[in-house]
């Protein structure tokens, strides 16, 4: 019901089950969503750019 409300299931799932999750529309319209297992010794790296860009 989130993802119909909000739009996108990749904002909402990882609202609800936390972590890094994926969400896809199956054919009947509902929302399959699964959480992605991380590897501990794997870092995320963030670049925030200096000019902001709209998308």
């Amino acid at each position: 019901m989130g993802a119909d409300i909000e739009g996108h299931p990749d904002n909402v799932a990882p609202a609800i089950y936390g972590g890094c999750t994926v969400g896809v529309r199956n054919g009947t319209d509902n929302w399959i969503v699964d959480q992605v297992n991380i590897p501990e010794e794997l870092c995320a790296v963030i670049f925030v750019p200096e000019v902001r860009q709209y998308a």
